[in-house]
């Protein structure tokens, strides 16, 4: 099994920490991960990849935050950033800022990112950070843009937006009903944190609305 295998590496090439990395991630043991995510860099910055060993800081930030420890993640947002401001760490400082209630400083961070890779799911996060800071209209403007670019994809006949749409739904308090069946039809294909995440928090939704009616 998938325990026996990454029990079996050894920490001595680049594939096998990555691995060790992503399998202690897997198991909530972020703190191993971290120090294979460096070592990770240690390989990448050894081969003169420096965007690659980039990528590891904020990999690991991104591994603080999704857990929920957004001061763990500080530090190694802070040395990205010294490096360089991509769209990647741009997203991981707009999840670092919500957790840190400054949806203000969310919204502006999701903006830039946006304006460097368009990409639709930051519509969904823009709505989100929008609707928490009280600006309804630009959390409508951008929940409407989400929708329509999810849907587009759905309805080519790709699963992988089951669960942007009931991540976007729940967020923005829009039909429990129908994020709950999006976010339980996406278990049959992803199970990892995030995909569990959005179930627990669609079934929730849905709960409350029952239990009110």
């Amino acid at each position: 099994n998938a325990e026996k295998l990454a029990k079996s590496l050894k920490p001595d090439n680049y594939q096998n920490v990555v691995a060790l990395g992503n399998w202690h991630v897997s198991i909530h043991q972020v703190d191993a991960a971290k120090e294979f995510y460096l070592k990770a860099r240690d390989y990448a910055i050894k081969a003169k990849n420096e965007s690659l060993g980039h990528w590891y800081l904020v990999r690991i930030a991104g591994v603080y935050l999704d857990e929920g420890m957004p001061e763990k993640a500080k530090p190694y947002l802070e040395s990205a950033q010294k490096e360089k401001l991509d769209a990647n760490l741009l997203i991981h400082l707009a999840e670092y800022s919500e957790l840190k209630h400054d949806p203000k400083k969310a919204v502006s961070y999701y903006q830039k990112a946006f304006n460097m890779v368009p990409m639709p799911f930051l519509h969904a996060r823009i709505a989100r950070a929008a609707k928490a800071m009280g600006n309804q209209k630009l959390a409508e403007k951008e929940f409407k843009l989400a929708e329509k670019a999810y849907l587009n994809v759905s309805q080519s006949g790709l699963i992988y937006t089951l669960e942007s749409l009931a991540d976007l739904y729940t967020s923005l308090d829009r039909y429990p009903e129908k994020a709950y069946k999006l976010a339980k039809d996406n278990l049959k294909y992803k199970r990892d944190i995030h995909a569990r995440k959005v179930y627990k928090a669609a079934k929730e939704k849905l709960e409350k609305k029952q239990s009110k009616e």
